[in-house]
């Protein structure tokens, strides 16, 4: 071995040397200066140096020529010093359960040897995952280490790859986060249909449908929606105009969410074409009729309960699922062309019951009352929140553009912006929205009842969907408002990555406003990255909730829910890895804005699991 040694340190191949024993064997103080990298545990450390302790133990050992000297302390955890330091490094264990040991320090150098770059984070992370069960025997073979699916019976392939040689921080974070309990605090899902009816459900997502006409399919709308369905002849056509188009968004992350969904949840591996669509719609419709499906795949991700539109709620088949909130007036919504959506959305609700909302770039169907004086919007509004079924839902949700210059309106300039509503424009708009805005939330801060007032922002319609847009100065505006109503508890979700900052910082100053999730144009792996981290750094965790999948059946809310994990798994790590956290910590931060602030924040409560799901 001191031959080898020598061999080695002559052609310039650094040697890493293993030492458990051998004091006095006649070679070995040959070999040790022969070693660049000298990895012994404490016991021996301290025998050789003469030292009390690992930290002294490990300057004695970096002799001149050395390269890094190394004093494992048991449980995976080391001291360390590299030749250009001079202070020596404790690298702390990772926070797990011991179950098997065996092996441990094998696995240690073996990582060390093979990434000297970032080596004790490397190694201890391999000693980490030989402790973890399954208890085995070290696998010699030298073949990858692969983490087998137990639902599957094989090793995990989208979720985890197959070629990974050993497992990263990330990794590690990652495998801890399968096991926090996850509220989604915002769907489209129905109630007595969460699943999907058809292959049309979850190739035609919304998000999907977008990227499709982006790549050029003629078709950019949505299907029929909701309370109406497409029929088979729509959803069959739209199907087969969009297939040919499908290989170009499969750069997309969007794609990847379906991807994630077809093979995880179908276990289908083909590429969907004309020839063979038609059988996978097959299986999911067969799927669909089991009632215990939608539950089993929220159960898979680990997903306890679910927000969604009180108007979905159905006859209360998935109560037990479910908690609701009331999308109903967005009258601080613009839509495409329009100046007298605010009047509109407020006629639509006059003298009704709760429904759904005007989809985006939606018709204009005629409303039984019209608004013409300031005692109708004191009516109308009056109306709204006096009926609005506040021991049934936990938020009110509307919607606020930024399109809008929102300003303190006295009742003459409102009246006057009214008597000009048949040639409205831009500026009629803008009182409207103001006045009603204002009307509403002091109407709602009058109420004994406190529910929260969700508002989506940064989305402005388009033709179709809408675009990712904002302006500070709408911030501006938002926190004047938000400081004028300090008994309403506004919470925001997000559409553009670069507004995420400046709402961080009203959520610090304003103690009634908190953020939640990553909304439609937020929802890519880079900019949930950046949103995600910004608001870990800046804002508390009982005023942000983690997770909401917009999902309009539970596929696609796993699907969301796993690309979320991963991310976070991703952020988390990065954090860890720079001392900010400990693995233990960044756990407990995870499970606090994905499943406990929902219930602080939203009042959203844990699935009784007794109590059984009510089907007709």
């Amino acid at each position: 071995m001191t031959r080898v040694a020598g061999i080695a340190r002559e052609v310039g191949t650094g040697v890493v040397g293993d030492f458990e024993g051998g004091k006095s064997c006649p070679a070995f103080e040959g070999l040790l200066e022969l070693t660049d990298h000298r990895v012994l545990p404490c016991a021996f450390a301290t025998v050789i140096t003469g030292r009390s302790d690992p930290a002294s133990a490990v300057r004695s050992l970096l002799t001149d020529g050395c390269e890094a000297a190394i004093v494992t302390c048991g449980r995976g955890s080391a001291w360390y010093l590299e030749r250009d330091d001079n202070l020596p490094r404790h690298q702390p264990a990772f926070a797990l359960h011991a179950v098997d040991t065996t092996g441990c320090g094998d696995v240690f150098h073996g990582a060390y040897a093979a990434g000297l770059d970032g080596a004790i984070r490397c190694s201890t992370a391999c000693t980490l995952r030989r402790r973890q069960p399954p208890s085995r025997s070290p696998d010699r073979s030298g073949r990858p280490i692969r983490r087998a699916d137990p639902e599957r019976g094989h090793e995990v392939s989208g979720r985890r790859s197959q070629r990974m040689t050993m497992p990263s921080l990330n990794d590690l974070v990652e495998e801890r986060l399968e096991d926090v309990p996850i509220m989604d605090a915002h769907t489209h899902l129905v109630g007595g249909r969460m699943g999907a009816r058809g292959l049309h459900d979850v190739l035609l997502y919304h998000m999907v449908i977008s990227e499709l006409y982006a790549a050029g399919c003629p078709s950019g709308s949505r299907l029929t929606q909701y309370p109406d369905c497409p029929s088979e002849e729509e959803a069959s056509a739209r199907i087969e105009e969009a297939l040919p188009y499908l290989p170009f968004i499969r750069n997309t992350s969007t794609y990847w969410g379906l991807h994630i969904i077809l093979t995880d949840l179908y276990d289908w591996h083909e590429p969907l074409v004309l020839d063979n669509w038609r059988r996978l719609d097959g299986i999911i419709r067969e799927r669909s009729a089991d009632p215990s499906c939608p539950q089993a795949v929220l159960d898979r991700v680990h997903i306890d309960r679910v927000t969604t539109e009180l108007a979905r709620r159905g006859d209360g088949e998935d109560d037990a699922n479910l908690q609701y909130a009331l999308e109903w007036a967005f009258f601080t919504r613009c839509q495409w062309g329009e100046f007298d959506t605010p009047l509109y959305e407020l006629e639509r609700c006059w003298g009704r019951p709760p429904e759904s909302p005007t989809p985006v770039g939606g018709a204009r169907p005629p409303t039984e009352r019209t608004i013409r004086s300031l005692d109708d919007v004191d009516a109308a509004v009056l109306h709204y929140v006096g009926t609005v079924p506040y021991d049934q839902i936990v938020a009110l949700t509307n919607h606020i553009s930024t399109d809008l210059h929102f300003q303190e309106v006295s009742d003459e300039e409102m009246a006057a912006a009214l008597a000009r509503r048949a040639n409205a424009g831009a500026e009629e708009r803008d009182i409207y929205a103001s006045y009603t805005h204002e009307k509403f939330l002091g109407a709602l801060e009058e109420r004994p009842d406190r529910v929260v007032y969700q508002f989506s922002l940064g989305a402005e319609p388009l033709p179709f969907e809408t675009g990712s847009r904002i302006s500070q100065t709408t911030i501006a505006q938002l926190a004047d408002i938000i400081a004028r109503h300090p008994k309403v508890h506004f919470q925001c979700f997000l559409a553009n990555r670069h507004a995420n900052q400046s709402l961080c910082t009203l959520a610090r100053e304003l103690p009634n406003l908190s953020l939640i999730g990553y909304w439609w144009h937020n929802f890519y792996p880079d900019t949930i990255r950046q949103v995600m981290g910004e608001r870990l750094d800046m804002v508390p965790v009982n005023k942000q909730i983690g997770f909401f999948s917009d999902a309009y059946s539970v596929e696609w809310t796993y699907a969301k829910a796993i690309i979320v994990r991963k991310q976070l798994a991703q952020v988390l790590a990065q954090r860890i890895d720079q001392g900010q956290y400990t693995v233990d910590d960044a756990i407990g931060i995870a499970r606090s804005i994905l499943y406990e602030s929902p219930q602080t924040l939203l009042g959203m409560r844990r699935r009784d699991r007794e109590t059984p799901v009510v089907r007709s």
